[in-house]
């Protein structure tokens, strides 16, 4: 009888010892994988140009495309469908319109488009009808063109993230140094119910750009959001935070992303 009690208690220390490195291990998947996830969210939204004084055929038929940037460092489809490209005109081209954005859609001549993380140059024109300078121009050698590229976008976590993993993201983004642009970027465009369960979770203030009495005057005038579900509301209550001079101040610097232009050389022919 003893034996058996012996054999049925070392039974129960092998599987609570089994159970340990059960959870251990999960524990260990988990931070890995949060970790991953932090390394490609704070990394930093740039783009490569596509084409480097290539020759582009601009054919009789108008909307002839070429992909010419692609972005690199957005996480998120919320991020991609969000982002506008805009170019500058470098060159002086008679017709060809000195500003155009990914957002526009009645340029002459000449348009910016994306496809997710591509711009895409269209010719809206046929050869016939663009601007004479371009096609006296390309006799021999082509016409070159210039656009300085860049963009904006906000940062956007995925929507489907949980309040606590939110938290612990823009947490551990704090922990790093030079990514503070980031990661209010990403507090600052938070649907309202997320935000504040956000400002109700953060243990430091400086999280979400505040101090420390800051935040707890904050979370005081709040109050319970539990039972909070109409929009007017929430957005109501997040103005609090929102609207304070401080917040104010760091929306404006940080809201929205802005990359570094890129020099876009286009050689036009026929």
């Amino acid at each position: 009888m003893k034996s058996k009690l012996v054999y049925f208690v070392l039974y129960l220390v092998v599987i609570a010892e089994l159970l340990v490195v059960i959870y251990e291990r999960d524990l260990l998947v988990n931070e890995l994988k949060f970790k991953a996830d932090l390394a490609k969210y704070i990394q930093e939204v740039e783009m490569d140009t596509l084409v480097n004084n290539e020759k582009f055929s601009v054919p009789m038929n108008p909307g002839s495309v070429y992909n010419v940037v692609q972005v690199r460092g957005i996480s998120t489809d919320e991020e991609k469908a969000a982002l506008v490209f805009y170019g500058e005109r470098v060159s002086q081209v008679g017709d060809l319109p000195t500003q155009i954005n990914s957002n526009e859609t009645g340029n002459q001549f000449i348009r910016l488009e994306k496809s997710k993380d591509i711009a895409l140059l269209k010719f809206t024109s046929d050869w016939r009808t663009l601007p004479g300078v371009i096609k006296g121009g390309s006799r021999g050698t082509g016409y070159r063109l210039q656009y300085n590229v860049y963009l904006k976008t906000p940062r956007i976590l995925p929507r489907d993230l949980e309040i606590s993993t939110v938290a612990k993201i823009l947490s551990g983004i704090a922990q790093i140094k030079g990514k503070e642009h980031i990661r209010l970027s990403y507090v600052f465009n938070l649907p309202d119910s997320v935000l504040l369960n956000v400002i109700k979770k953060v243990d430091e203030a400086s999280v979400i750009g505040l101090n420390e009495s800051e935040l707890s005057e904050l979370k005081s005038s709040i109050g319970n959001i539990n039972d909070v579900k109409d929009s007017k509301q929430l957005a109501t209550l997040a103005a609090k935070y929102k609207d304070m001079p401080k917040i104010k101040e760091l929306r404006q610097k940080f809201e929205m992303f802005t990359t570094k232009k890129v020099l876009l050389t286009l050689i036009i022919t026929e």
